[in-house]
């Protein structure tokens, strides 16, 4: 724990160093959140802001940050996360379909919960293998990104380190990550 006193400056240095890499990354109009949250992580989501954990704050250096910023600030630039879910509706509405001859003959409620997994576990798989190659293309358009704001080539790879036992299904493998970068 830590006294109010250590927590505001904590919180100030957090926001100064924001301030800095969107600068430096020409991400000043770009509306970055801070999650009070331990794991090194940052995401996106429909409303096209940037979340950062503290613990990325926290724990990373600015190489490491600005590369997991870059990576965000690619998802939205390329419309991930609007194409990801475009992807999950359209395979539900396909295997929804499929499943309606199928079942035509059963009726109640195993015909609904059936049909609810079998949609849903479509969508997952299918956005999990589309979820990949837009990381993949993250990570390279960071890459570059990173290079042209003056950073080491070795943000990502050191990032990546870190990781050294994966995402969830929605990411690649981190070796493949790494080696994704390097060229």
């Amino acid at each position: 724990m830590y006294s109010s006193s250590e927590g505001s400056s904590r919180e100030s240095k957090r926001k100064k160093k924001i301030k800095k890499l969107k600068k430096r990354l020409n991400l000043k109009k770009r509306d970055i959140k801070i999650v009070l949250d331990s794991t090194i992580n940052a995401y996106v989501n429909n409303d096209n802001k940037i979340y950062v954990n503290t613990g990325a704050l926290d724990n990373l250096d600015l190489d490491e940050l600005a590369f997991l910023l870059l990576h965000e600030e690619s998802h939205i630039e390329s419309g991930h996360v609007e194409k990801n879910e475009r992807v999950r509706k359209e395979v539900a509405s396909e295997v929804a379909s499929e499943l309606s001859g199928v079942w035509s003959s059963e009726s109640g409620f195993l015909k609904k919960i059936f049909s609810s997994l079998i949609v849903g576990a479509a969508g997952v798989a299918t956005c999990s293998v589309v979820s990949q190659a837009f990381e993949l293309e993250a990570d390279i358009n960071a890459q570059k990104k990173l290079q042209e704001a003056g950073f080491g080539e070795e943000g990502g790879q050191k990032l990546f380190k870190r990781f050294n036992k994966g995402f969830s299904l929605s990411h690649p493998s981190v070796e493949l990550r790494k080696n994704i970068i390097k060229k």
